[in-house]
């Protein structure tokens, strides 16, 4: 099936101006179905228009650059699909397209999870993304090979009396590398995404003190990268 030309003059007329959450849903549903189509150049084209900054919020985006790569991909374009699924991860580090991506092509599941790795975690390790998923996803090949680290124990995670106070919650998303004696390596604790800065301070300090049974593999006892939630609720 062609790009319809109802849907070229919409990609053509958007301007700046900021596209709603339907419409954006829109135009990744249209770019799907020309990428089953095998009409890449179509995709690509309303692709580009989710991408332009202003046009989406984060999510979509990111959502938007997951398929743009995708496009790119077969086109036979590699490097530029790499890219354009860091360009996705900058938007959203925590998406988990990996086994979508694996049902279109081994290829490119491979490629977004050497992306994702590199920017969680800085350096080709077992990479584990606990995201209060029915699993704890495995970012990477390594990681599937391995057993991922588990706490063992740690101190209280203290609550910040001025958000209490105000009545803030959420969940912080916090990286650690660690190491074969189970503890975080120095300077490795990052926040990912937090509710509020107040509670970074907090999570930081939990993940330093904490103890792990490291990561293990075939070899033994390995360095390891995982990527946690830590919650902040009041209960009344």
């Amino acid at each position: 099936m062609k790009l319809g030309p109802l849907i070229v003059a919409l990609a053509l007329m958007l301007g700046p101006l900021r596209l709603s959450s339907q419409r954006s849903g829109q135009l990744l549903t249209d770019a799907r179905d020309q990428i089953r189509a095998q009409n890449l150049d179509s995709a690509i084209t309303l692709l580009q228009v989710l991408t332009t900054p202003g046009q989406a919020d984060s999510s979509a985006r990111a959502e938007a650059f997951v398929w743009l790569g995708v496009a790119t991909f077969y086109k036979g374009q590699d490097s530029l699909a790499g890219y354009d699924f860091k360009a996705a991860l900058d938007n959203n580090p925590l998406l988990t397209p990996a086994a979508v991506l694996a049902r279109l092509d081994s290829g490119l599941a491979a490629l977004w999870e050497r992306q994702q790795t590199t920017v969680l975690c800085g350096e080709a390790l077992p990479a584990w993304l606990d995201d209060f998923g029915p699993t704890v996803a495995s970012l990477n090949s390594d990681a599937r090979a391995a057993h991922r680290p588990e706490v063992i124990s740690g101190p209280t995670v203290s609550y910040p009396d001025n958000l209490r106070r105000a009545d803030v919650q959420g969940r912080v998303m916090v990286r650690a590398l660690i190491d074969t004696l189970g503890r975080a390596e120095r300077g490795s604790v990052r926040i990912i995404s937090t509710p509020h800065r107040d509670f970074n301070g907090p999570v930081t300090e939990y993940m330093e003190r904490a103890h792990f049974r490291a990561a293990v593999s075939d070899a033994g006892r390995v360095r390891s990268c995982i990527i946690v939630p830590i919650v902040f609720s009041i209960k009344h």
